[in-house]
């Protein structure tokens, strides 16, 4: 992952995992503050705010969702999941997370929430799993995606549910296969 000051050069024949997100500003409005943000290989998207990330240290930008990337990377979440309860035991405010990172060279994305804030999860037989901080959203989506598909090609729901407080939910993030 290149740095918010780098050049961007995107190889699509290359690219197997993308992260995605849109947000509310609650931070300054500047470009070093727009999602994902990325540390060591590691890309993260959230919604929700940390009220102590001044204290837990914000070294690239003013934006909260810089603490929770911190704090992921230094408890090494991405070679031990059940690191996970550390960042729980540090932050202050609420959250809904997305991450996407490699360990030993295979992709993983990370999706983990504290017990304030929602976070559904709509599984589908094309798509996979679909995240959102609102399961409405997610089906509205998909029911106007079917709507311009052949009758054969439609998206079905296999099931859904909402993420459990300081869990982590570990996707191998080229199959989308739960791991």
């Amino acid at each position: 992952f290149p740095s918010h000051d780098s050049k961007v050069k995107l190889s699509l024949d290359k690219l197997s995992a993308i992260t995605l997100h849109t947000r509310f500003a609650t931070s300054e409005k500047v470009f070093r503050n727009t999602h994902p943000f990325w540390h060591d290989g590691v890309s993260l998207i959230h919604n929700g705010v940390i009220g102590n990330a001044d204290e837990i240290g914000l070294l690239k930008s003013t934006c909260d969702r810089e603490a929770i990337l911190n704090l992921y990377t230094k408890h090494n979440v991405r070679k031990k999941p059940r690191n996970i309860s550390h960042l729980g035991k540090k932050l202050d405010g609420y959250y809904a997370c997305g991450v996407l990172s490699k360990n030993n060279g295979k992709a993983y994305l990370d999706v983990f929430k504290d017990r304030r804030a929602s976070l559904s999860v709509v599984s589908t037989d094309r798509l996979g799993d679909i995240y959102s901080t609102k399961e409405d959203d997610i089906l509205r989506a998909l029911e106007e995606i079917n709507a311009r598909l052949p009758i054969d090609g439609k998206v079905k729901i296999i099931g859904s549910f909402t993420v459990n407080p300081g869990h982590l939910i570990r996707h191998d993030a080229i199959t989308v296969k739960i791991s």
